[in-house]
């Protein structure tokens, strides 16, 4: 480190010993992000061959009604196959709005009909896709962890602010530059 001098360097590595168990979760978090996305965009991929249209039923794709219900109904033979209560069942949400679960059966019975002339449904497809939403959920529990594990004063769930964060708890000026 330039500019630090025999014992501020090791005070300095001192203090910011507090922060390596952070970068590291911070590490862990964006390495099982980044394979969140990759399953996301692969999940997708094999999705459009078995159900075309399903991505016009859902706004989150991989949300946990949509991931459940693919779990039980991944191809839209099944989906027009299925009682409309095992359907519903699997749609109600405490939290959603009245009426979304109709409008979400309505959605997914047009995108069903609509899919039947264009799928490409294979056994080995469903299990990919069956696959990856084991895949999804696992990712998305793993990242839901590792947020929880960012506890303190402060939580790191994001790099931006951290420099200011760090120089602020330590009380050190912004380094100020000379042009040449």
């Amino acid at each position: 480190m330039p500019g630090v001098k025999g014992g501020l360097y090791v005070q300095a590595c001192f203090k910011f010993g507090r922060f390596k168990s952070q970068r590291v979760l911070c590490r862990h978090y964006d390495g099982i992000n980044s394979l969140y996305i990759e399953s996301q965009l692969r999940f997708q991929s094999v999705l459009d061959l078995l159900f075309p249209y399903y991505s016009n039923v859902f706004s989150a794709l991989c949300g946990d009604s949509s991931l459940h219900l693919l779990a039980a109904f991944p191809t839209p033979e099944s989906v027009l196959a299925a009682a409309k209560e095992d359907v519903l069942a699997l749609l109600k949400a405490e939290y959603q709005r009245k009426g979304w679960v109709e409008n979400i059966y309505d959605k997914l019975l047009a995108a069903a009909k609509a899919s039947l002339p264009y799928k490409v449904s294979q056994q080995s497809n469903i299990r990919v896709l069956r696959e990856y939403i084991g895949i999804l959920m696992t990712h998305k529990a793993q990242l839901a962890e590792d947020v929880n594990r960012f506890s303190g004063d402060h939580q790191l769930t994001a790099y931006a602010g951290l420099l200011t964060y760090v120089r602020h708890y330590f009380k050190q000026p912004k380094p100020q530059y000379a042009l040449l």
